[in-house]
């Protein structure tokens, strides 16, 4: 989602342990803008609630980070994970050996007795690759496993993404990764969901967690993104949703004394002048040319405007620049080219 020109990055699913009690209190989430992390948190948290079978085992994955600040000023800092669990709905919390698993990143359970177990995670940043004293500390929600004695089908499943455009060139500042949520119903649903795209040239999806990385070779198009669950009496159900992967910009198509405007897409964001400073530049190579005209500079205008393009434009290219200051560190994206293609006045376009 987009708040006040900020990406949150909604990590939590669509449950919640309102009635257990954490060992501490879970960290926010995370906030980025152009891709830049403003806060240390989870992009992917364990999930809130799991039903299963006993003698299943359920991977716990999680994914968290500092912000880009901290990493700048402490780079070599490593982080050192911890899980915890509770069979009182958090009264009491217990360390998870290394031997179970413990002081991994991510953690994997099984019970052989029906009934509810909660994990959480605690993620610390100590400098001098994790020897020396602790800079940052963040914590997970609570992750509650029910194991029951009886399989229990899925009947429906509802996909979504957070973002539904990808960039898919090389940058710190364009977001090039989202997560994949289902809602399924029933919630007490006892199988597995597994996530799938069609095309790994586009896009590579974690089977488990749902966290779809765009390719970052330059490659465009459209990715279907899909959850699955097979039930134990081999019925299933699945979902889909489409999400875009490109550079930024898509081409556009007019007739001569029509406006066009190239626009960005995905959650780039727009500032205001208190905000960081960034800069915008638009530029235009003529068709059948090199030349690379600068047609807009110093702006925060993420669009481009042509108020009455002729058909001599036809078959120019437009892209931006954007150049964005945080802390000490300058950060840069450039889109991709997109094709203006004008018509004469009498054309018919086809969509």
């Amino acid at each position: 989602m987009l708040k006040n020109n900020i990406q949150t990055v909604d990590a939590a699913t669509q449950y919640s342990n309102l009635d257990v009690k954490p060992k501490e209190e879970p960290s926010e989430d995370v906030k980025k803008f152009l891709g830049i992390w403003l806060n240390r948190g989870y992009t992917v948290q364990p999930p809130a609630t799991t039903y299963t079978v006993v003698g299943h085992s359920i991977h716990l994955n999680t994914h968290s980070g500092r912000s880009t600040l901290g990493i700048a000023t402490s780079p070599f800092a490593a982080p050192r994970y911890q899980w915890y669990k509770s069979t009182d709905k958090g009264r009491s919390w217990t360390e998870i050996s290394r031997n179970e698993g413990g002081n991994e990143e991510d953690l994997r359970v099984t019970s052989n007795e029906p009934g509810s177990i909660y994990y959480q995670q605690r993620v610390n940043w100590r400098q001098a690759g994790g020897l020396g004293f602790s800079i940052a500390e963040i914590w997970s929600q609570v992750a509650g496993i029910h194991y029951s004695a009886k399989d229990k089908n899925a009947e429906k499943i509802e996909v979504s993404v957070q973002d539904d455009y990808l960039y898919n060139n090389p940058s710190e500042i364009a977001l090039n990764s989202t997560v994949a949520t289902a809602k399924v119903n029933p919630e007490d649903y006892t199988e597995d969901l597994v996530w799938s795209v069609d095309n790994h040239q586009l896009a590579y999806i974690n089977p488990e967690t749902g966290e779809l990385n765009a390719n970052s070779r330059g490659a465009s198009g459209i990715v279907r993104v899909t959850g699955t669950i097979k039930n134990v009496d081999g019925t299933s159900v699945s979902d889909s949703v489409d999400v875009q992967i490109g550079g930024g910009l898509e081409d556009k198509k007019v007739k001569s004394g029509e406006s066009a405007m190239f626009a960005m897409q995905g959650h780039i964001g727009q500032l205001g002048d208190k905000d960081n400073d960034f800069t915008v530049r638009w530029y235009r190579q003529p068709a059948g040319t090199q030349k690379r005209e600068l047609v807009a500079s110093n702006t925060k205008e993420l669009s481009y405007v042509i108020e009455e393009a002729r058909v001599r434009l036809d078959n120019d290219l437009y892209w931006a620049e954007i150049s964005m200051r945080f802390s000490r560190d300058v950060y840069e994206y450039v889109t991709n080219k997109a094709r203006l293609n004008v018509l004469p006045a009498t054309s018919r376009i086809l969509h």
